[in-house]
């Protein structure tokens, strides 16, 4: 039997592991669609396009960053699906292999989301943070293009 719940604590602890590193590896590539996205953004406001060739490459640019910001959200979408079915897993093997579920009674204890004001905000944000960075690349694109074609 004390093999049993040792084996059960490592496996435990592997699940959240692989639940932590899921939360990091979300962290590491957010901070890098960040970057990429802020880079084509200030790239363009930086060398103002001047001539057509320069709107063009600045359209590339932003097509890109359109398509990057698209994968951002499938990747995001894919990571809370991941988390959450890895919540449920460690919340189902606390309840089979320990007396008193840990996370269980963490979200016992947040009730009706009434202690989870702030974090869920957050959350929110995080995820249509690349609907705004693809609003944004199409109002900069936009707004090179035209101001191109007026000055012209």
């Amino acid at each position: 039997m004390v093999e049993y719940n040792k084996a059960s604590m490592e496996q435990y602890k592997f699940y959240l592991d692989l639940l932590r590193q899921t939360s990091l590896q979300r962290t590491i590539s957010n901070y890098f669609f960040i970057a990429v996205n802020v880079a084509i953004i200030l790239g363009g406001y930086v060398a103002f396009p001047k001539s057509l060739s320069q709107v063009l490459l600045f359209a590339i640019l932003s097509v890109i960053g359109i398509v990057i910001s698209f994968y951002w959200n499938n990747e995001l979408r894919e990571s809370y699906i991941v988390n959450e079915v890895r919540y449920r897993a460690i919340m189902e093997f606390e309840n089979k292999h320990f007396k008193d579920g840990i996370l269980n009674e963490e979200w016992q204890n947040l009730g009706d989301f009434k202690f989870r004001r702030t974090p869920v905000i957050f959350v929110s944000i995080g995820k249509i943070l690349p609907i705004l960075f693809i609003m944004l690349h199409i109002f900069v694109l936009f707004l090179f293009a035209y101001s191109f074609f007026i000055e012209s």
